[in-house]
């Protein structure tokens, strides 16, 4: 009985990801792109060397057509 339950439970578990579905679709922005913040490299100076360009938070990316990137 309980090796019956043990592959039964491993049955159910990998079942869900076999059976599991996607998601696709397009997401365009509209309006105008937010600014992307500077961020902060003040806590390490070897990263903060590393970069000769001010680094900007990548939070929302719009492309050039208007979609998200990185979604």
């Amino acid at each position: 009985m309980k090796k019956f339950l043990i592959v039964l439970t491993g049955f159910l578990f990998f079942s869900k990801t076999l059976l599991a579905g996607s998601v696709t679709g397009k997401i365009n922005f509209t309006g105008t792109a937010p600014e992307m913040e500077t961020l902060s490299m003040n806590a390490d100076a070897v990263c903060a060397s590393a970069h000769s360009e001010p680094v900007k938070a990548e939070t929302v990316i719009v492309n050039e057509n208007g979609t998200l990137r990185n979604v």
